[in-house]
Formats: C-alpha cells, sequence, structure tokens
C-alpha cells in the first residue's frame, strides 16, 4: 500500500468511527429522561451502562485470535457497524427493559468489533514513531463524535424526545458503513502487516525489557492501566455524570450534554499533542498528571452546586484521558508480529472488565452510599493504579 492509499484509508478508518459513535454519544444526555420513563433505580441503569461491557467481553478474545491477520479485520468491521445498528434501533423502540438491555448489548458487540479490527488496522498503517499520534487521532475522532453527538442528541431529546435521539443515532451508523466502504478495498492489500522494528520496545515505552519477566511487567502494567481507564469512562463518564447532572443538580438533556461536550472537546484537544509527546519520550510521561487530576477532580465531582462548577470538574476530568491509548502503544511497542491481535484483544478484555463493573458497582455505591462514596473509590483505583506505576514502571525508564 502507498503512502497516499494509507493515508486515504485512514481518513476512511476516522470517519467509520465518528460517524459509529453516535450510538454511545445520544445516550449519556438521555440517560435520566429515559431511566424516569422506565421508572430504574441507579442500580438498573448502570447494568444497562454496564451490559456493554459484559457483550464487549463476551466477543473480544474470539475476535483477537480470528484477527491474525490485518486482511480480515474488513469482514469484522461490518459485522460490528451491522450490530450497532441493529442496537440501536431497539434501544430506539423499546418498550421494556430487556429490550434496552439487549440492544446495548448489540451495541457493545458492535463497539468491540470495530474498535478492535480498527485499531489493529492502525497499528498497521502507522510507522513505529508516529503510532502514538495514529492511535490518538483515532481516539479524538471517537471522542469529538461522543461530543458532537451527545449535544445533538440532547437537543434532539429536548425537543423531540430520547426515542428520536437514537434515530438519529441509526442514520449516523448508515452513514458510518459507506464511510468505510470506500476505503475497505485497502484492506485486502494489507496482508500481515510487517513493518520492520527499527527500535526496542524500551526505547518506545520508556520501559527497558531487559528479559522475557520484564516484559510480563510491561504486559501486567498494560492490563492495570486498560481496567482503570475504561473503568473511569463508564463509570464517571456514562453513569456518575449524567446521573449526578440530572437527579441532583436538575440539568436538562443538551445541558448535560453540554457538559459532556466541553469535557470531550478538552479530551479532543489534547489528544494530538499528548500522543507527539509520547512518540518523542515515553509512552507513560503523562500517567502521573493525567490520573493525578483526574482523581481531584472525581473527588470535588460531588460537591458541585450548578451546571458551571459541575462542569469545571467534568473539564478537569475528561482531560486526563489523554493516556487512553497508553496500553495500544505498549502493547505496538512489543513487537508482537501475528499475535498482536490476540494481546490487544486481551488488553481490551481487561478493560471491558472495567466497562462492565463499573457502572453497576458505582450505581450501587450511589444509591447505598451516596455519590461522594462512589467517587472516593474512583480516586482510590486511581491512586492504586498510580502506584504500581511509580513503582514497577518509571523506576526502570532508561
Amino acid at each position: 500500500m502507498t503512502s497516499t492509499q494509507a493515508r486515504g484509508f485512514f481518513a476512511a478508518l476516522l470517519l467509520m468511527k465518528f460517524c459509529q459513535n453516535a450510538v454511545l454519544g445520544v445516550l449519556p444526555p438521555v440517560l435520566a429522561d429515559l431511566a424516569d420513563d422506565f421508572a430504574l433505580s441507579p442500580t438498573k441503569t448502570g447494568t444497562l451502562i454496564g451490559i456493554f461491557g459484559v457483550a464487549r467481553l463476551a466477543i473480544i478474545l474470539p475476535l483477537g485470535t480470528y484477527l491474525k491477520s490485518a486482511s480480515r479485520s474488513g469482514k469484522v468491521v461490518f459485522v460490528g457497524l451491522a450490530c450497532s445498528l441493529l442496537g440501536a434501533i431497539l434501544m430506539g423502540v423499546a418498550r421494556g427493559y430487556s429490550c434496552l438491555l439487549i440492544g446495548r448489548a448489540l451495541i457493545g458487540l458492535g463497539h468491540a468489533a470495530t474498535y478492535l479490527a480498527g485499531l489493529l488496522l492502525i497499528l498497521t498503517v502507522a510507522s513505529r514513531e508516529q503510532v502514538a499520534r495514529a492511535a490518538n487521532m483515532w481516539e479524538g475522532v471517537g471522542v469529538a463524535s461522543l461530543m458532537v453527538h451527545g449535544v445533538v442528541g440532547g437537543l434532539i431529546a429536548d425537543r423531540f424526545g430520547w426515542r428520536v435521539a437514537f434515530a438519529w443515532a441509526s442514520a449516523s451508523v448508515v452513514l458510518s458503513c459507506v464511510a468505510f466502504l470506500s476505503g475497505s478495498s485497502m484492506v485486502d492489500r494489507m496482508g500481515e502487516g510487517a513493518k520492520p522494528e527499527t527500535q526496542s520496545a524500551g526505547q518506545i515505552s520508556g520501559v527497558v525489557a531487559r528479559s522475557d519477566a520484564d516484559a510480563r511487567a510491561v504486559f501486567r502494567f498494560t492490563l492495570v492501566t486498560a481496567f482503570t481507564l475504561s473503568a473511569c469512562w463508564a463509570g464517571v463518564l456514562s453513569t456518575l455524570v449524567p446521573l449526578f447532572g440530572g437527579n441532583n443538580l436538575g440539568l436538562r438533556p443538551s445541558q448535560i450534554g453540554l457538559v459532556l461536550f466541553i469535557g470531550y472537546m478538552i479530551d479532543v484537544a489534547l489528544l494530538y499533542p499528548s500522543g507527539k509527546v509520547m512518540d518523542r519520550h515515553t509512552r507513560t510521561v503523562l500517567l502521573l498528571p493525567a490520573f493525578s487530576v483526574m482523581a481531584i477532580a472525581v473527588l470535588l465531582m460531588p460537591l458541585a452546586r450548578g451546571l458551571w462548577s459541575f462542569m469545571t470538574f467534568v473539564a478537569i476530568f475528561s482531560a486526563g484521558f489523554v493516556t487512553w491509548n497508553i496500553p495500544a502503544t505498549l502493547i505496538a511497542d512489543l513487537h508482537l508480529g501475528a499475535r498482536q491481535g490476540q494481546a490487544l484483544s486481551v488488553v481490551r478484555f481487561v478493560g471491558d472488565l472495567g466497562n462492565c463493573v463499573a457502572p453497576v458497582i458505582l450505581g450501587y455505591l450511589v444509591q447505598n452510599a451516596g455519590y461522594q462514596t462512589a467517587g472516593t473509590s474512583v480516586a482510590g483505583l486511581l491512586g492504586a493504579n498510580l502506584l504500581l506505576a511509580i513503582g514497577k514502571l518509571l523506576r526502570s525508564r532508561p
């Protein structure tokens, strides 16, 4: 594949991700209204969010085994888009809680397929020296989609109701299929996508892999970090923020969408420059400041008394997600060849454990102990991850 073809295919992947993520972006601003319509408790609402992670858990490891070659990724992407479309339609027409759960689970299956296959394609196309920037652009487009569709979904829900917001999301997934079709002919040209290894994993990642034991330590850290980041996203941005904003502050869906829009905008603005920093220095260089500000923000969030203070805390918390692709780039640096897809699937599996359990646990804590206790538990998880990073990894930087 020529560099021009690679750039065209990369653009098609980005557009596909932007459109598909509408099915994720419309839910947070309408979550409080949806829960009211179905009389859902915080625990049931958390379960609705968490079933997304359960579905991903069920499929991600088999997908990793199947994706030994990047040329197989095209079929996986199309299956994922079909699942996302069907899930969005089911949630929009749901008449009971079980239908909502099935729709959300299908969205989880679809997102797992497109995320893993798309990321494998990104790592295949990108050069090793630009992999963090490419992965962060992939993530940035996804977050930008959440940002845009969160606002649009909130505005639609304000005027027409939350069901019409899911109709909008369904139409966007159709556009996603068209976008990927425009570049899918290039997938077959990739083969195994092998690239020459010009640097060692230790030189790029900031962790010197002097032995298999060092490589295993890097992998364990990667798993812990993936779990923490996913738990924070699903537990805080997708659960605590909509519930606290809607139930405690009385915010409308469009206002909750605006709060998330600002948070996502901060994240998107920082993703590319943070990727450059990680490419030039170490993959873990931003971990300490990012997780520190996230812990502080989630502790302060329940103290918000209005839209603007709430928005400020959410924005600070969201800035920490510049570290989202640390796990993927560490895997890329290990030079696993045909095993890369399987390794990525294991990392995503552990991350999806966080997606699965965090909303349920935090919903339970909110219902039985309050938002402050839920926020403290998230801060504790971030602190534990930081201690591991400081004790096991950052000391081994070259």
